[in-house]
């Protein structure tokens, strides 16, 4: 004990040292400016770093948070579906098909997506996924299809990706096991980034993965953070989850010209999406709203009821395509709706009911028999308990359900007429509910009326009180000389200039906290006025259908095809254009041809880019950049930089991401990397201003050391005037100029070498610059991905079997001497077969 209690002693004593420490500040005062200075500029990058702008974020019910399961086949998509919906659902589901939505939480839900193998599939649902779930079978290692997911993620707006490593359990050994996992996760942080959310999943034997590792991925959904992306802020879209024909016949829906309507279910996300908008299906075209509707919530959170968990009837889910949430949609489009037998939910009158109801004739006693009951007693209770009730009822009810306006309530108890004449000699309540805003009002005293005099009676005290002022302030200043004028003057100024001098000073410190609370402030304050302003009704007239609601959205006509090839396993996305990408232009990419596709690209082949919504197919042309900054063209893309790409497209705003691919084939026998560039838009152009070199073929006629006159290059002399001052360069690599045209010689030119040229055919040629006018061509893929496409020009060459032909505008510049000199070696090598034979 006395160890104890001098510890305690001495602790004691520490804490009077460490009060003293403040007195005297010059010996604990800091060594190091440049230390103390980088500690402050770290501090105060901490704080500004956890500042960011706000985000317009008024969104009343969010939708459900979309999930796409992407990977290679077999590598377990289908199974961790159908895991996580037994999480959820307590069911065992075989058959799923199309969006899956379930109820994961009390105020959160989640639509699930399976990714098949399809490249446009793939392009599709990352574009509108929040959270991408790349699998990966452990077992055989990373495949071409991870690594295009991943790159079509970073391309298109980089959505949350997570990692699962499956097939763990064929492993012979937990040394190799643990090793793949290593391996495969630095793999993983390289390309996304450090830290990324690796999940490692078991076979069982059931069929299922482990609850408990299903757990913990289900906990990482609620805990995700979403920043939503600048594309999704500016269109709104939708993921269908049901797809049918407006009318119930197709007879009566379709129309002359093969088009039908249709009608298109989802959840709204993004942003408000009202009616007469322009929309496009990818791989169908572009249409408009004809209607969009609100329906109810068929997969609602309950939000209303505080619980902890989920009971077993709350766990909905909803998949029509599947069969699931009361929808079941036939081969042939017919729709049916199971029509059950629903308790109707009531209003609050289930708790005004009459006790005296409930109870039977017979057993109405309800006090029993007591001797010291009394009618005194009751006539205290009755006044003190139930006037308070009657009191609140006239204030809040409306003129209607007042009791002794208009009849006898349920809840009243019937007072003999004596009591009834002493409450209405104490209280007239007629007076007391008019006081109140749901009494009755006079027309002179209407609420807009009295606040009309208040502020006329308000602006009358202010401008007589203005009047008082200035008439005070001109009797002062009559009064004052001169210099207590200009004192008087300069304190003002000092004031104004102290105020601004402080606001300024909080900046320059750093101080930006308070500015920064009264930012948001206002933004604040700007959606309450926003919410007054548009109540609900008008602001649907205005913004449509809010982000979250489940619509209909009706769309005319659609073509025949479109439904007759529907397959559920391909995503339907109805995506919101804004008006100016409805126009086409020449759209400026910064391009790349990607490191893993084996070949280089063309100019002048077609290829099927990504942007936006679309998926169009065209034939852009490439292009670099010169140091004058002259746009030059390029027959091939470069190894390992980037150039300039121009394609004629719709229009589309800048920083999108661009994703060119040569096939959609699904031809497992070309094992090759699908993605063939990426890049980004910088902007629309009307007509690029690309040049190229044009090659002109001449020899020269006379030489005079390094002077020589060239003859054939030319036809006349405006035409080669245009080229003065141009370089040449001869087949041996000597360079030149054009100096001038020699009159009266039909384009013959004087130019000056290096060195002097040798009269032996040597053929230079010029540089000519043309702009590239010609416009690419576009075309739309189907809904399926089967439909031909055009093909590459080497494609094309190799199945027809043609040879590479000469150019017939080279042989056109051919000289007659050259011609002559070909026709000597063709009969040269006739001689010698002739000899042979």
């Amino acid at each position: 004990m006395q160890e104890k209690k001098t510890f305690q002693k001495n602790k004691k004593s520490k804490n009077v040292n460490r009060d003293l420490k403040g007195k005297n500040p010059k010996a604990y005062a800091f060594n190091s400016v440049n230390k103390i200075s980088k500690r402050i500029a770290r501090s105060m990058d901490m704080q500004e770093s956890r500042k960011h702008i706000p985000i317009k974020h008024d969104i009343e019910q969010e939708p459900p948070l979309l999930i796409v399961i992407a990977g290679p086949s077999k590598c377990g998509k289908t199974t961790l579906l159908k895991s996580l919906l037994l999480h959820y659902t307590n069911e065992k589901i075989t058959n799923i098909k199309g969006p899956v939505t379930v109820v994961s939480g009390k105020k959160q839900r989640l639509t699930f997506m399976e990714s098949n193998n399809d490249i446009c599939t793939i392009i599709d649902l990352i574009k509108v996924a929040d959270l991408v779930i790349t699998v990966v079978n452990a077992r055989i290692g990373f495949e071409m299809e991870s690594f295009e997911i991943i790159n079509i993620c970073q391309t298109h707006g980089f959505p949350r990706i997570l990692g699962v490593l499956t097939h763990f359990d064929l492993f012979n050994s937990i040394h190799m096991a643990r090793k793949t996992k290593k391996t495969m996760k630095q793999r993983f942080w390289t390309e996304i980034y450090d830290g990324m959310k690796l999940f490692n999943f078991d076979r069982n034997v059931t069929g299922y993965y482990n609850k408990n590792e299903i757990g913990k991925m289900t906990r990482y959904f609620h805990a995700l953070k979403l920043r939503p992306m600048p594309w999704k802020l500016s269109h709104s879209y939708l993921l269908a989850d049901r797809i049918e024909y407006a009318n119930c016949k197709l007879e009566k829906s379709q129309n002359e010209d093969g088009t039908v309507k249709i009608c298109v279910y989802g959840y709204v996300r993004g942003t408000h999406m009202s009616q007469n908008t322009d929309i496009h299906i990818p791989g169908c075209g572009d249409y408009k709203i004809a209607h969009i509707s609100n329906l109810n919530d068929p997969c609602a959170a309950p939000s209303i009821r505080k619980c902890r968990t989920l009971m077993e009837k709350e766990r909905i889910i909803y998949a029509p395509m599947s069969g699931f949430g009361g929808v079941t949609i036939d081969d042939d489009h017919a729709v049916y709706v199971p029509m059950g037998d629903y308790e109707k939910i009531s209003g609050n009158n289930e708790q005004n009911v009459n006790l005296l109801d409930i109870l039977p004739e017979e057993k109405c006693d309800i006090f029993g028999d007591d001797e010291n009951f009394s009618e005194s007693g009751i006539e205290n209770k009755v006044d003190s308990s139930n006037l308070n009730g009657e009191l609140e009822e006239f204030v809040y009810s409306s003129l209607e359900t007042v009791p002794f306006a208009a009849g006898d309530s349920v809840n009243r108890i019937n007072y003999p007429s004596q009591y009834e004449q002493i409450y209405k000699a104490r209280f007239n309540f007629n007076e007391l509910g008019n006081c109140f805003m749901t009494g009755e009002w006079d027309s002179d005293e209407d609420a807009d009326k009295l606040l009309e005099k208040d502020s006329t009676n308000q602006n009358n005290e202010v401008k007589d009180v203005e009047m008082d002022d200035k008439i005070s302030e001109s009797e002062d200043d009559e009064n004052l000389t001169e210099r207590e004028k200009n004192i008087k003057k300069k304190i003002k100024r000092k004031m104004a200039f102290n105020v601004t001098y402080d606001r300024n000073k909080m900046v320059d410190k750093g101080n930006t906290d308070e500015v920064y609370q009264n930012w948001k402030k206002l933004i604040e304050n700007k959606k309450e006025m926003d919410k007054i302003e548009f109540a609900n009704e008008q602001k649907n007239v205005y913004d449509g259908s809010n982000v979250g609601d489940y619509v209909k959205v009706t769309i005319d006509n659609v073509p025949i095809e479109f439904m007759k090839n529907l397959d559920t396993n391909y995503p339907c996305i109805v995506g919101c254009l804004l008006t100016n990408e409805m126009n086409s232009s020449y759209v400026q990419i910064r391009i790349k041809r990607h490191r893993w596709f084996g070949k280089t690209l063309k100019n002048g082949d077609p290829l099927i880019l990504s942007i936006g919504w679309r998926r169009v197919q065209t034939i852009p042309f490439y292009a670099t950049t010169d140091d004058n900054g002259r746009h030059r063209l390029l027959k091939y893309t470069p190894q390992y930089m980037h150039c300039m790409g121009y394609c004629w497209t719709n229009c589309i705003n800048k920083e999108m991401g661009v994703v060119g691919i040569q096939s959609v084939s699904d031809d497992k026998k070309t094992n090759r990397f699908r993605i063939a560039a990426t890049g980004v838009v910088l902007g629309n152009v009307s007509l690029p201003n690309v040049v190229k070199k044009l090659k002109l073929v001449g020899h020269p006629s006379k030489i005079f050391k390094k002077t020589a006159f060239i003859d054939g290059m030319f036809n006349s002399e405006t035409e080669a005037a245009k080229f003065e001052g141009s370089t040449i360069r001869s087949v041996s690599g000597i360079r030149g100029c054009v100096k001038k045209i020699v009159l009266n010689k039909n384009g013959v030119i004087r130019a000056t070498f290096e060195d002097k040229l040798v009269m032996k055919k040597q053929l230079p040629y010029s540089m000519k610059r043309r702009r590239m006018e010609s416009k690419p061509k576009e075309l739309n893929i189907c809904f399926k991905p089967k439909t031909k496409i055009d093909r590459l020009v080497g494609m094309m060459r190799m199945l027809e079997s043609n040879q590479n032909k000469l150019n017939k505008e080279k042989i056109a510049h051919r000289t007659p001497a050259q011609m002559e000199a070909d026709k000597m070696a063709l009969k040269r090598l006739d001689n010698a077969k002739n000899r042979k034979k």
